[in-house]
């Protein structure tokens, strides 16, 4: 009778589980064991080829196993956000945003400050918040949402009959973008009554990324003026 994959995958898993129980708790096989590798000679080639090997499988499975997919991009997601929630429970708030503040990388550098000592990265946040501040809206810079295994930390917030943020984005890549709409999309699914402008000269990637996203407002710069109606809640959100 002829066995599936799935058949030999679970006998060498048993195996596998065997061999270490047996290792770890039967020290003269332990010992046994460590003698017998002393001799073994390493072949790259072999490790390579079982690596690429193993990739395969398990790109192979990701594709088609949707329980396993969504196990994979669970613990891919809590991997990537593990070493900044460390950092942010063991800093503090106040300790992690000092920390990005250091780091030498341009993108996350606050050169920039505002008349009530607000920091950014950019010129482009300045100048929107130097025009909400000339047109009497209240702003506070950077808060923190929560969405899942990830925090976020919006450009502008504005507090009114609706919660309002303000994005500023700058950057003209696929990249860029798509992930500029992940983040948006996690932001409205987790926080349903929030309302979102994003401000930007690549109007048109805005429009094929955000444009049928529900509470966005897409606005150009030369659109300013409607941003302070928007705050204001005399525009729909």
């Amino acid at each position: 009778m002829k066995r599936s994959s799935e058949f030999y995958s679970e006998i060498g898993r048993k195996g596998a589980e065997a061999f270490w129980n047996r290792f770890h708790n039967d020290p003269e096989f332990r010992e046994r064991m460590r003698n017998s590798w002393k001799g073994h000679k390493v072949n790259y080639k072999m490790i390579v080829e079982a690596a690429r090997l193993g990739s395969k499988a398990l790109k192979r499975r990701y594709n088609s196993d949707k329980e396993f997919k969504q196990m994979i991009d669970k613990k891919l997601a809590i991997s990537r956000s593990k070493g900044g929630s460390v950092s942010l429970k063991n800093l503090g708030e106040d300790g992690f945003k000092k920390r990005l503040e250091r780091m030498k990388n341009e993108l996350v550098k606050y050169k920039y400050s505002d008349e009530f000592g607000n920091k950014f990265r950019s010129l482009l946040e300045l100048k929107v918040a130097n025009f909400l501040s000339s047109n009497n809206v209240v702003y506070s810079v950077e808060p923190r949402f929560e969405c899942g295994y990830h925090a976020y930390y919006p450009d502008f917030l504005i507090q009114g009959m609706k919660t309002k943020i303000i994005e500023v984005m700058g950057i003209g890549t696929e990249k860029y973008w798509k992930n500029a709409a992940r983040k948006i999309g996690l932001l409205l699914n987790d926080y349903p009554q929030l309302r979102i402008a994003v401000i930007t000269s690549f109007s048109k990637m805005a429009e094929r990324y955000l444009g049928e996203t529900p509470k966005v407002n897409i606005l150009r710069w030369s659109e300013l003026d409607e941003l302070v109606h928007w705050c204001r809640d005399n525009m729909p959100g």
